[in-house]
């Protein structure tokens, strides 16, 4: 379990910018996971400022085996990625439960700089339920939606999500 740690660890400082180079074990090692190549970034020749709220609507149809005393919770990250930059912009909540469902409204603000107009932003989303060190609990992870991020400011993208859990 330590090195997923690891791994994850490298990952983020990473992607992160701070230019570290992943050493958790040595490649030819039993089970060990290469690193994902750096990505270069080339400076946009002019960019644009977007800013807004991305109001993320979860709804959730909870099973029978997870009680109702039993808290859900999800995590929500919008990103966008072009040839320049790379932004996103992150949330979490606790699903508020009404008998065999949930729902969770989570707005995401963002003031990002992008190489372009037009550009696309992707929802992924985690919810998950239990104690998962003791190898017990639920949870799934699904990508949502994309859209066009908004070119007018203060714009709210409502983005609804349905799922079973």
């Amino acid at each position: 379990m330590k090195i997923h740690h690891r791994i994850a660890a490298a990952l983020v400082l990473a992607t992160s910018g701070l230019g570290l180079t992943y050493s958790a074990m040595a490649a030819d090692a039993p089970g060990a996971v290469k690193a994902p190549p750096f990505v270069t970034k080339t400076p946009a020749a002019s960019t644009v400022t977007r800013s807004g709220t991305v109001k993320i609507v979860i709804t959730l149809s909870v099973e029978s085996a997870i009680g109702a005393d039993e808290a859900i919770t999800c995590s929500v990250s919008i990103a966008a990625d072009d040839a320049s930059f790379l932004n996103s912009a992150s949330s979490a909540g606790t699903i508020v439960r009404s008998g065999s469902s949930g729902t969770l409204t989570l707005p995401i603000p963002y003031n990002w700089t992008m190489a372009a107009a037009g550009e696309t932003a992707t929802v992924s989303t985690t919810c998950s339920e239990g104690a998962f060190e003791s190898g017990v609990g639920h949870s799934i992870y699904f990508v949502g939606s994309s859209f066009v991020v908004p070119a007018t400011a203060g714009t709210v993208t409502t983005v609804d999500l349905s799922a079973s859990i």
